[in-house]
């Protein structure tokens, strides 16, 4: 049996639809835990905000569903839902490096 694999790249950029097939959100970024190499979670911007514009929201990896049938990506959100989370400023860090783990990493 073959194991299906995917690249960072592939899903970065990728929408998000809901299971009525609404488009609710955008792969911004992946959150890696770099111990285990795992996906901890996807940072989210709504379909309609701009990356500059601040409105990201996190969801863990497993609340997503990758669709065998054509790749696409399925939370289960409604869009007022995601709206609403997505006012919320996150933080997101874009460094390669995160040092907010109590390790100090000369």
């Amino acid at each position: 049996m073959e194991k299906t694999v995917l690249t960072a790249s592939a899903l970065i950029g990728n929408n998000v639809k809901n299971s009525k097939g609404e488009s609710v959100a955008k792969i911004e970024e992946l959150v890696i835990d770099p111990g285990t190499g795992r996906i901890l979670s996807a940072v989210l911007s709504r379909t309609d905000a701009t990356r500059t514009s601040g409105m990201f929201s996190t969801v863990p990896w497993n609340a997503l569903t990758l669709s065998s049938r054509d790749g696409t990506l399925y939370l289960d959100i409604d869009k007022g839902e995601m709206e609403a989370r997505s006012k919320k400023q996150v933080v997101v860090y874009t460094s390669s490096i995160y040092r907010g783990m109590g390790e100090d990493r000369n």
